[in-house]
């Protein structure tokens, strides 16, 4: 009933006047929404409290041109966006009071870090926006706002549920806490904790074709007839076991406003979560006779062997992802100038744990049988990956007709990742030896500038440009064997310095309806995972290119926005 209730209200329209939304993203200044460049949407907090989410992300799938890719719901270790057609998360860039969250390694964002209780807005900026804001937002730009906290507050969630013979996450509990304190008028202290954990669900299946059964031990049963996604038929014995899942994740924030014109945010986040696989479930049976002559119908693994059952000779099992995020927010205004700086460091480590070794790509002979408790298994691989970033920005008019934009950033990132052997595939500090290792760091280092020229109340021109340096700075990558044998490779510093104009044009002749033009070019260099990263799938081995050059993009639009009755 209580979630009947959330969805009617959620799917109920409001009449909000849309003059009154006021958006910075598509600009870098304050305007209204019907005088924005560009198609962008506005997420408001009481859209959020109307919605059941597990993950902020989760609230930009609902609205147009965007899609959220979460395979597992709020289990998903890798989500994406997809606006205007580009897909993996390195495209979108996502910024929390300004501060980007997209690592230096692949471009991934951690969701369960942002706390939905704290977001006042998002604005979702669709299109390629380098011009201003750089090489990950060749996609398009998410901004997330948190609230100025005026008054104590605290406020607690408590979830538990389960399937009900479906699909769906097994034992699942959910706490949430969240509290802020006023110190002074003009200080705020804020804090929220999390923790989610389930048993999971089953994710895969096991399959086996008419040869494996006929070959089964004799009285062994369970299977049923089975077809494939590809329509062959075969048989289906079990599933992989439950996909569980467990993660916490805590945050800080301190806000100081002196006045109007003037906020200062301090925010700390960290965030723990560890995934994995139950035994395999069967659906074969075998009978048991008793002392008492009692007949058990019991379940088996028959004579079907264990890469049968985990998928392959090599198969992952689970992983771990640690990450810490720091950011500053500063605003503030004099005499008509506004200045906003921004600065955030992002600290991640991550582990993929693969049940099995062979001797290629553990650089030693096997150890130990694999089984389903233990045996051979490997870290491939364990990363640590950091991101430094600072942005200033300087706002101000020149007369009657001119808004003049002014901005310098830097970023900075560096990535190392080690593939160990270990003795028990189920404990990852069970580490044996180091068959590779990689170091890698990159740099971008920029400028921007745009003017907003306003020639008459109805036609404003935006002109505007970023000029980037970007330097992949080097890196190394290692191979070793027990026997003493080794190799490495070392890569050379490559540069460039794309620039990224853009001219955009907006005509509102009346408050109801405004035009749209624009006409830019941007940019994504490639990301450290490109250029060094390697990945083993399916016995072939996947390495990046040190040849890779910065991808751009042309793109135009033409949009136009009227409101209707009732808005």
């Amino acid at each position: 009933l209580a979630s009947a209730g959330i969805q009617a209200q959620a799917s109920t329209p409001k009449e909000t006047d849309e003059m009154e939304i006021i958006v910075v993203s598509a600009t870098r200044t304050a305007q209204d929404i019907k005088s924005s460049p560009s198609a962008i949407n506005v997420i408001t907090e009481e859209d959020i409290q109307g919605m059941t989410l597990f993950t902020i992300d989760e609230a930009l799938g609902k609205t147009a041109g965007v899609m959220d890719r979460r395979t597992k719901g709020f289990m998903e270790t890798t989500p994406s966006l997809t606006i205007r057609g580009l897909s993996n998360a390195r495209d979108t860039l996502v910024l929390v009071d300004g501060v980007p969250q997209n690592d230096s390694r692949n471009g991934q964002v951690n969701w369960t870090m942002i706390d939905s209780e704290n977001v006042q807005q998002i604005e979702v900026v669709r299109g390629p926006f380098s011009s201003l804001y750089g090489g990950n937002a060749i996609g398009g730009v998410v901004n997330i706002f948190t609230k100025v906290p005026d008054e104590n507050s605290f406020s607690m969630k408590l979830g538990i549920g389960g399937s009900a013979d479906s699909i769906a996450p097994e034992n699942f509990h959910d706490q949430a806490l969240q509290g802020t304190l006023k110190i002074l008028d003009s200080v705020a202290l804020g804090a929220n904790y999390r923790k989610r954990e389930t048993d999971g669900y089953p994710t895969t299946h096991v399959n086996a074709s008419d040869a494996v059964i006929d070959k089964l031990p004799e009285g062994v049963t369970g299977w049923l007839p089975y077809t494939t996604n590809i329509g062959g038929k075969s048989n289906l014995i079990g599933d992989m076991g439950d996909n569980w899942f467990n993660d916490e994740t805590y945050g800080l924030r301190l806000t100081y406003t002196p006045s109007d014109d003037t906020r200062l945010n301090l925010t700390f986040a960290n965030s723990d979560s560890v995934y994995g696989y139950d035994q395999p479930h069967s659906l074969l049976r075998t009978t048991e006779v008793t002392g008492s002559g009692k007949v058990n119908s019991i379940p088996t693994y028959g004579n079907i062997p264990i890469t049968t059952w985990l998928n392959g000779a090599l198969f992952a099992r689970g992983g771990s992802t640690t990450q810490t995020n720091t950011g500053l927010n500063l605003s503030t205004s004099w005499d008509q100038i506004n200045l906003h700086i921004s600065a955030g460091h992002i600290s991640k480590e991550t582990t993929t744990i693969i049940a099995g070794l062979t001797t290629a790509n553990a650089g030693h002979a096997p150890m130990n049988p694999v089984t389903f408790e233990g045996g051979d298994g490997r870290l491939a691989p364990a990363t640590e990956s950091t991101r430094k970033s600072i942005d200033v920005q300087l706002d101000m008019p020149l007369g009657d007709n001119h808004t003049l934009v002014l901005g310098v950033a830097t970023n900075e990132g560096d990535v190392t990742e080690e593939r160990w052997s270990l003795s028990n595939w189920t404990d990852p500090k069970s580490k044996v030896f180091m068959s590779a290792d990689t170091t890698a760091k990159d740099q971008i280092r920029s400028f921007y500038i745009q003017d907003a020229w306003q020639l008459n109340n109805e036609f404003t021109v935006y002109i505007g440009a970023r000029q980037d340096w970007w330097e992949m700075r080097g890196g190394e990558s290692h191979t070793y064997t027990q026997a003493g044998g080794t190799g490495g490779i070392t890569y050379d510093k490559v540069t460039d310095s794309p620039i990224s104009p853009k001219i955009s044009m907006v005509y509102k002749p009346n408050t109801d309806t405004s035009y749209r033009a624009s006409l830019g070019k941007a940019f994504r260099a490639p990301n450290l995972y490109e250029f060094f990263g390697t990945a083993s799938l399916g016995g072939n081995i996947y390495v990046g290119n040190p040849d890779l050059k910065p991808e751009t993009l042309v793109s135009w639009e033409l949009g136009v926005d009227h409101s209707f009755q009732n808005n």
